[in-house]
């Protein structure tokens, strides 16, 4: 019977079995998408809407509706909600088993942060996982004991999905061109896979930090690297476009010359929009070069504020018609 979690190790890479294909990611990618995953949502979503319903049939459509959720934003997850289609109270085991997989998560947390974060110590992260052994009886015996859950599975993928060979001698298969073969380590234990590319992540020196702006965890290209590139927000922007955003304009609201040119462009602007008749477009953008070399001027050094609230000055309603 196959595991229902496997992966595939190599250098800087693994590849998942989500039960549907081959995916090829960075390693480390599988722990960081499970630290990722935000479970108290998916619990809140049970229990304020689940109380509120009396009906067993819409309880359990609410359990589905959540399970269905979970299964879409983490696919790797799929295999650990499994059982619930065996449960008679959905909604109650899904509960428990979302508790359960937090704890995990907080878990693992800890021990990521311990060997994994870039800091000022020199140790690298397989030293670093020994010596929390050492610290850790508990975490010991864990990793001592995978291998009583893990197994080794040997697939073949055509196209990037499981070979399962035809046995009618009646039906000719001609030979494919995209065919891969791969050594898995299996478990159906998801906290023994977890650990399992743990140790691999520590022997291959994976280094990762928290992202300065969502606090998940990312492998950095340097040392220098602050922000990660997730998808951040209902803007559809990464983490580092919405900080480098933050910044720019926690530097406009502090500075007075800075502050004074975004209003006056957005009242102008807004007059253009709203009476085009008085306002005409042609005159504003003439008004916005200018104002927009003087601001360069200004942040040089060569103008100073007096003289820019002056350049910056709207012309009123009389001056642009006579204009």
């Amino acid at each position: 019977m196959k595991a229902l979690y496997c992966l595939s190790f190599d250098k800087k890479t693994e590849w998942i079995d989500d039960g549907l294909k081959l995916v090829e990611d960075q390693l480390g990618t599988a722990l960081l998408t499970f630290l990722s995953t935000d479970f108290d949502t998916f619990l809140n979503e049970l229990v304020v809407t689940a109380d509120d319903l009396n009906h067993p049939t819409d309880r359990e459509k609410l359990a589905e509706a959540v399970a269905a959720k979970i299964k879409s934003q983490y696919p790797f997850l799929t295999s650990a909600l499994l059982p619930m289609s065996f449960e008679k109270k959905k909604v109650i085991w899904l509960r428990y088993r979302l508790l359960e997989l937090e704890k995990l998560r907080s878990d693992l947390c800890a021990l990521v942060d311990d060997v994994f974060l870039m800091d000022e110590r020199k140790e690298s992260p397989l030293q670093r996982l020994c010596m929390r052994q050492s610290r850790d009886k508990l975490l010991a015996a864990k990793l001592a004991g995978l291998s009583d859950y893990l197994r080794v599975e040997r697939r073949i993928y055509i196209g990037g999905h499981e070979f399962v060979p035809i046995l009618s001698p009646a039906q000719e298969m001609k030979p494919p061109e995209d065919i891969t073969s791969r050594l898995f380590l299996g478990a159906d234990d998801l906290q023994a896979v977890l650990l399992t590319e743990i140790q691999e992540m520590a022997q291959q020196n994976v280094r990762l930090k928290k992202c300065a702006y969502c606090g998940g965890y990312f492998q950095p290209f340097s040392s220098r690297t602050v922000y990660c590139d997730r998808l951040a927000g209902k803007a559809g922007k990464t983490c580092k476009e919405l900080a480098a955003k933050e910044k720019y304009e926690k530097k406009i609201a502090a500075d007075e010359g800075l502050s004074l040119y975004q209003r006056r462009n957005k009242a102008y602007a807004m007059r253009v929009s709203r009476a085009p008749a008085i306002y005409q477009d042609a005159e504003y953008q003439a008004w916005k070069q200018a104002a927009e070399a003087a601001v360069k001027q200004y942040v040089d050094g060569t103008l100073d504020l007096e003289r820019l609230t002056q350049i910056l000055e709207i012309p009123n309603a009389k001056a642009v018609r006579s204009h």
